[in-house]
């Protein structure tokens, strides 16, 4: 997210979090987690590992910089652009000429290389534009795909960038200021010369579990984002992919933003997972009554399929699957569903009901289950989700509506990520010190 006042923003979001106890040292997981054996058999305890990467072999002189090949963009001796495989020190010299742009140090950049292998995308400097090619890595072939124009307030040059497919992609020319006018444009190099727009707003770019391009806008968040009225439209979905451009109205205003949790927790713009879109609509604020609602946004056309219909207050938290979203009992939505993420005090929703819910089914968490100072965070969702793990040990089910257990006796988990394999296996990985983290495989028993 954009913001000219980042430095305001991350503290607030810091005091939030700290208040809470979700980024206090005093919190870390440095004992051994406290599994209550009269309900998990634990199968096996190692040492976490901590594998550090040996150095890529490199004969060029230069180390790549963090990107997506081993190829780099260099000066040879006689001071011609060529391009210089990292690996084996192959050589390449460039079919055309032109002016390339550059990152880090100025001297080479590290060209996109497409997942097959076969191409790599270059950009060049042009007449008030910045040109783009794919270059063939097997043959002489150089596709000119087209330009970006040049802005005075995007970035310099365009380098958000991303393979949809082996022969598809996408940059975004972002802007640096609060605008609306970061651009998303495709290309496809099968073919010169069709590098076109696709979409102007906050395009972002996901790569896991498939890679697509998201926005997820409405009228009231925009305004908010530009600093003026922009009308109050109602919330839209946008994504696209190999398959296209595809856009799903939802009829109402939404909750765009919320809290992601993890090691630096912060303010984020809620996400699908590549096939499911979950988010909190708006139906009624006086009346206190939203919906949440369940998009499939792997088809053309989708109808929303609501998941809970009540007075839901805010989606705290969306991940692995699930969301956890506090719900109210005063008859009207909070404010809270309205504001910039980072102005939102989560605190007061500690003491409210919480809403816990998957594709799979809800279960409401009765506020007197839960410590008043302490927010859960969602851990883990078994792979047919059907149950999920939170931070305070507990594990519910969705789908038979109840609390199953709590493997830790309520105490919290802290420093830990969680894998939840089809056999029942979870396996707990701390990432606090790599000299003590250890890596703890157990089976739930029932």
């Amino acid at each position: 997210m954009k913001t000219s006042s980042s430095l305001s923003v991350g503290v607030i979001i810091l005091l939030t979090l700290l208040s809470l106890g979700w980024l206090s040292k005093a919190q870390a997981q440095v004992d051994p987690i406290p599994f209550d054996l009269s309900v998990v058999a634990v199968i096996d305890r190692t040492l976490a590992p901590h594998a550090t990467l040996p150095p890529t072999p490199n004969q060029c002189g230069f180390d790549p910089v963090s990107g997506h090949s081993g190829w780099i963009l260099m000066v040879n001796l006689s001071e011609e652009a060529v391009l210089c495989q990292a690996e084996t020190g192959e050589l390449r010299r460039l079919p055309i000429i032109a002016a390339w742009t550059t990152y880090e140090d100025g001297v080479y950049r590290q060209p996109s290389l497409s997942p097959d292998g076969a191409w790599l995308l270059l950009g060049a400097y042009g007449d008030n534009r910045y040109d783009y090619y794919a270059v063939s890595t097997r043959t002489d072939a150089v596709v000119s795909l087209g330009a970006v124009p040049y802005d005075l307030f995007s970035s310099y040059p365009p380098d958000q960038l991303s393979w949809l497919s082996a022969t598809q992609g996408v940059i975004i020319n972002s802007t640096n200021s609060d605008s609306l006018w970061d651009t998303l444009y495709g290309f496809d190099v099968t073919a010169p010369n069709n590098l076109s727009v696709i979409l102007d707003g906050y395009p972002y770019i996901l790569t896991e579990p498939r890679a697509r391009v998201e926005m997820l806008i409405s009228g009231r968040w925009l305004s908010q984002m530009a600093g003026t009225s922009l009308g109050n439209g109602p919330c839209e979905f946008t994504m696209y992919d190999t398959a296209g451009l595809r856009e799903y109205p939802l009829d109402a205003d939404c909750q765009i933003e919320t809290v992601l949790s993890g090691p630096e927790a912060s303010c984020g713009i809620i996400r699908s997972d590549g096939e499911k879109l979950t988010v909190l609509r708006t139906v009624d604020a006086t009346a206190g009554l939203s919906e949440l609602i369940s998009l499939d946004v792997t088809s053309a056309t989708s109808e929303p399929t609501v998941l809970y219909r009540g007075e839901i207050d805010y989606m705290l938290q969306q991940a692995h699957g699930a969301t956890l979203s506090a719900l109210g009992a005063d008859g009207q939505i909070a404010d809270a569903v309205f504001q910039p993420c980072w102005l939102v005090d989560v605190r007061p929703f500690l003491r409210q009901d919480l809403l816990l819910t998957t594709d799979r089914g809800i279960h409401v968490i009765a506020a007197d289950e839960l410590l008043t100072t302490e927010y859960v965070q969602i851990l883990a969702t078994s792979p047919d989700k059907t149950r999920v793990l939170l931070s305070n040990g507990a594990i519910y089910d969705v789908v038979e509506d109840r609390r199953v257990a709590n493997i830790t006796g309520g105490v919290s988990i802290d420093h830990v990520t969680v894998e939840w394999f089809e056999d029942g296996r979870l396996i707990f990985t701390e990432y606090y010190d790599p000299v003590t983290d250890e890596q703890i495989t157990i089976r739930f028993i029932e």
